[in-house]
């Protein structure tokens, strides 16, 4: 009997002292990759154009800064935000790029 009660023991020792380590997994799962896909992809979407607006030489730098900032910070749900908004941009910049190239070329060139 004492033999029982020593094996659940330990096994309650093992989950007491992993149960930080659980809590701080699931924590970061939610708020890494469920919370961050609750944000309205309109608000992703105001923010992309924002950056846009001012910071249009380089658009995706300035997203990946602040998407950095937040890294920094230990601020999982703003960073996955803004690697969402960065995505966003890209995908962006790429449909401009592919319909830059679909365009005619005027008559002088050829």
């Amino acid at each position: 009997m004492l033999d029982v009660a020593l094996h659940i023991g330990g096994w309650m020792l093992v989950a007491f002292a992993a149960s930080p380590i659980i809590a701080a997994l699931g924590m970061e799962v939610w708020e890494g990759a469920i919370k961050t896909h609750l944000v309205p992809a309109q608000e992703i979407e105001r923010l992309a154009e924002e950056i846009f607006d001012h910071y249009s030489d380089e658009p995706e730098q300035a997203a990946f800064r602040e998407e950095q900032y937040y890294r920094y910070r230990c601020d999982s749900f703003e960073q996955w935000k803004w690697h969402r908004v960065r995505r966003e941009i890209t995908r962006r910049l790429n449909k401009l790029d592919r319909d830059q190239a679909c365009l005619p070329l005027p008559p002088s060139a050829t």
